[in-house]
């Protein structure tokens, strides 16, 4: 059994883990959380009539309680989390010139303070059922410096690929392995 919370899981890259892991037997159980009620309410329809109940919460991850209430509804319906993979994120562009601190604000929040959150939420549940799990974070190669438009989103990223290094090694003893993903290839970074 394992249960995989998606931060950002009802578009793109998010949709296709999702859906990749319901193919290929990686879950039995989901918790997607994105913004469009719609898209994530028929996505997790069709993953559990696949086979896999999934859970959709339409929240806004820039909300400072957003990270608890994420793992909070897992833990409530499945009772334990054993994944977490961070692919919401903020993207939109302002040169140093044009930037303001709200658009600064949101990249740092949405990109690498609600991830940290939500890491340290399903850490804790973890720890307490003794799950040895995964948790993925989608960086991106603009974190290593990128083109003047992405400034903010470029800092977020950079924070982001820090953090999990970080984390890995705060995790490992716990038996949780940080997996960075970024530009098509992962790197692992502790193997609990």
């Amino acid at each position: 059994m394992t249960i995989t919370i998606i931060n950002g899981g009802t578009q793109g890259l998010g949709e296709a883990v999702a859906r990749r892991l319901v193919s290929q037997g990686g879950a039995s159980g989901l918790v997607l959380t994105g913004r469009s009620a719609e898209r994530g309410e028929r996505l997790a329809a069709e993953l559990t009539e696949l086979g896999t109940p999934t859970v959709f919460l339409e929240i806004d991850i820039a909300d400072p309680a957003a990270p608890q209430q994420i793992v909070d509804a897992c833990d409530d319906r499945f009772g334990v989390v054993h994944g977490l993979v961070n692919i919401a994120a903020a993207t939109s562009r302002a040169t140093l010139f044009t930037d303001t601190p709200e658009h600064f604000d949101r990249h740092m929040t949405i990109n690498a303070k609600a991830p940290y959150f939500l890491i340290q939420a399903a850490a804790r549940v973890m720890v307490r059922e003794g799950v040895k799990g995964s948790i993925v974070n989608v960086g991106s190669v603009t974190g290593h410096g990128g083109q003047p438009k992405l400034t903010a989103y470029a800092m977020s990223k950079g924070a982001l690929t820090i953090m999990t290094r970080n984390l890995a090694f705060g995790l490992m003893g716990h038996g949780i392995a940080q997996v960075f993903a970024q530009s098509g290839r992962r790197v692992l970074l502790s193997d609990a």
